[in-house]
Parts: structure tokens; C-alpha cells; sequence
């Protein structure tokens, strides 16, 4: 009788990326802050749900956040619930606008739209600067003479004009269908938001084309991929088995990147009124609509200070020691000496001869007070 011995199948070892991200510390605290932003995002429905069309409260405007109803009484009088009499401390914690509206809600559902915009346009400036990067790359000839052009001449210019100027190409009022179609589909209810976001995407397709175009002119000449034409494997074959999956580490880690440019760039162009259009709670409009409020309607200073501390005393600036006199510098002592050697005995002639025409006499006394003056006089210069 023969026992049979079953060996236990081999552990597969962690992937390269999960060991370095379990070493690296800043690593872990980008993905908190970004899983952070993500699930503020899913949740803000569950959060504090909201309706951009309906929710006003005309005699909630330009109010304080309700925070502050802890040490000022006007605050604490406007966020007191008149049926229960108690205090809402989280009605508005960032105070509301110039229509009543809390920003704290609008700024956590703006969350969702700045988020999927970036995601959104990053994603297809990848998949098509990718596809024709990599076809440029692998096949050259007049393809890749073309958009070698293409791209100098995009990258030639800002990325924020470039983005504008195509914003601005398709009219607001009747959207073509493209626009129409990518409106449904991502939810955003906002054709200007997706003109915007297609401007970003097109702007960042030729860093794509150019960063995949570099991978792919490398990856082509190793020995996989030319054993791979050798065995009969056809050119499309090539890319898409072979050449692709191996020139996408740069491409993703760029896309991350991407994310938060593309953010911005959606942002700065609703800032500009030619993306989101109001009452949509998109965060470069927000800052378009309250940036007349930064003067006439600032927060309260009481925000700046406890209850229990006096009028102004969180807004003293804390008392510095006075500076001490500076000594007098090499350059100055030099010059002092210079001074001596050259102007005073030039005073003290001149001295004593006017004493001299006058009656006068000139003393010792008389000649060491005038060197102590211009000895001085050198020092401050």
C-alpha cells in the first residue's frame, strides 16, 4: 500500500505595486484622502439629500455658518428651530449664499459633478491619445509624421485657451447630438458641463499620444514582440496582445494624475461662464456667483474668536521682542575707516582755518569731537 503525498499548490507572491504601497506612508495617505473624496461623493444623496432647483430660503441669505451660534447671538437667534426652540448647529455649516442655499450642501453634491467630470474627460483623452499614439509608434510612415504635427501644434499652446476656444465652438441653445447623447448618459443635465468636459478631454490627448507614442517605439524592437511576428502573429495581433498591455504602466500612472488638472480646468472654465450654468452646484460657478460677496457680505469676526474672549482679541497680532541694532557690516567699517583717512583731516583743515580768519582757536578737544562725528555719520551709511 503506497501512500500518495499531495503537495499544497504554490502561494502566489504579492504583485510589485502592493509591496511598495505597503511601505510607503504617503502612499497610505493619498489613498485615505482620495477614498475620502470618493465616498463623500456616492453618499452625498444619503448625506444631505438636495434639489438645486428648489432649494431656497430668501430669509436665510448670506447668513454665517451655523457653527458660530455657539458664541454669537444673532447667529444663535437665526438657527433656532421656532417650534422645538432648539439650536440647529449643522442647518449650514458653511453659512448659506445670496439665495439662502446652503453651501455646504451645494459644495458636497458639487463633489459628484467635479469628480465624474474629471474622471470622465481623463478617461477618454486616455483611450483615444493612447490608440493613436500606440498605431503612430508601431506602424510610423505618414501616420506618425501627422500626428507628430498635430501634437506640437496642440502642445504649442496654453491648455486653458485651447479648452476655451473649443468650449466655445458649439453653441448652448441646440447642443449637437454627440453632446446630447453624452449628457444622458453620464446624468450631468448640464450640455454646457459637457462641451466643457470634452474641451479638457481634447486638450489632454496630445500628452497621451506623445507619452504612448515613446513606449511603444521602445517596447517594438524587444525580443517578445519580434518573436511574436515571427511565429505568424499578424500586426494587430502584435499591438493589442503584446505591444499595449506592456506600455500601459506610464499611461495609467499619468491618467492619475490627469484627474485633478482636468478638475481644475472644468472648474476654472465654469468660473469663466462657459461651463456649468447656474443653479447647477458646480464648484467653479459657485465661486463665479459668490465672488461679489467677498467684500460686501463677509463672515462675521466673531468666527475668529471664542465666546468667553473679549472684542478683538482674535485679531491681535502677537507682540514681537524689538529687533536689536544691526551691527555695522565689514563693507561699513572699511568705508568708515576710508572716510577718516581721506575726509577728516580734509574737516579738520577746513576747520581751522575758519576759526583761524575769525579770532577763533582750535583745540585738540574741538578736533576729536569733529572725527567722532564724521566716524559716525560714515557707520550709518
Amino acid at each position: 500500500m503506497t501512500a500518495t503525498v499531495t503537495s499544497a499548490p504554490p502561494r502566489r507572491g504579492q504583485s510589485v505595486f502592493w509591496r511598495r504601497f505597503r511601505r510607503s506612508t504617503p502612499g497610505k495617505v493619498g489613498a485615505v484622502i482620495v477614498s475620502l473624496f470618493v465616498l463623500l461623493a456616492l453618499l452625498a444623496p444619503l448625506l444631505r439629500p438636495y434639489d438645486p432647483t428648489t432649494d431656497r430660503n430668501y430669509r436665510l441669505t448670506l447668513k454665517p455658518p451655523s457653527i458660530t451660534a455657539l458664541w454669537n447671538e444673532t447667529a444663535k437667534e437665526t438657527y433656532t428651530d421656532p417650534v422645538s426652540g432648539k439650536v440647529d448647529l449643522w442647518a449650514a455649516p458653511f453659512g448659506t449664499d445670496n439665495l439662502g442655499r446652503d453651501i455646504y450642501s451645494r459644495v458636497l453634491h458639487g463633489t459628484r459633478i467635479s469628480l465624474k467630470v474629471g474622471v470622465v474627460s481623463t478617461v477618454l483623452a486616455l483611450v483615444i491619445g493612447t490608440l493613436l499614439g500606440v498605431m503612430a509608434g508601431f506602424f510610423g510612415g505618414w501616420f506618425d509624421s501627422v500626428m507628430g504635427y498635430l501634437t506640437d501644434v496642440l502642445l504649442a499652446f496654453p491648455s486653458i485657451l485651447l479648452a476655451i476656444g473649443f468650449a466655445t465652438i458649439f453653441s448652448s441653445d441646440n447642443p449637437p447630438f454627440l453632446i446630447q447623447a453624452l449628457d444622458r448618459l453620464f446624468a450631468l443635465n448640464s450640455p454646457q458641463l459637457v462641451t466643457a468636459m470634452l474641451a479638457v478631454s481634447l486638450v489632454q490627448i496630445p500628452v497621451y499620444m506623445r507619452l504612448a507614442r515613446s513606449v511603444v517605439l521602445s517596447i517594438r524592437e524587444r525580443e517578445f514582440v519580434q518573436a511574436a511576428g515571427a511565429l505568424g502573429a499578424s500586426q494587430w495581433r502584435t499591438v493589442f496582445r503584446h505591444v499595449l498591455p506592456n506600455s500601459l504602466s506610464p499611461l495609467i500612472v499619468q491618467g492619475a494624475l490627469s484627474i485633478a488638472t482636468a478638475t481644475i480646468e472644468v472648474a476654472a472654465l465654469g468660473f469663466l461662464g462657459i461651463g456649468a450654468q447656474p443653479p447647477l452646484p458646480e464648484w467653479g460657478t459657485m465661486i463665479s456667483d459668490s465672488r461679489q460677496y467677498y467684500v460686501d457680505a463677509p463672515l462675521d469676526h466673531d468666527f475668529s474668536r471664542p465666546r468667553h474672549l473679549p472684542d478683538g482679541a482674535g485679531l491681535q497680532p502677537a507682540r514681537r521682542r524689538p529687533a536689536r541694532r544691526a551691527r555695522p557690516t565689514q563693507h561699513a567699517v572699511k568705508r568708515s575707516r576710508a572716510f577718516d583717512k581721506k575726509d577728516a583731516t580734509s574737516f579738520w583743515r577746513a576747520e581751522r582755518v575758519q576759526n583761524t580768519e575769525q579770532g577763533g582757536e582750535w583745540s585738540d578737544a574741538g578736533c576729536r569731537s569733529a572725527h567722532h562725528v564724521i566716524r559716525r555719520t560714515a557707520l550709518r551709511v
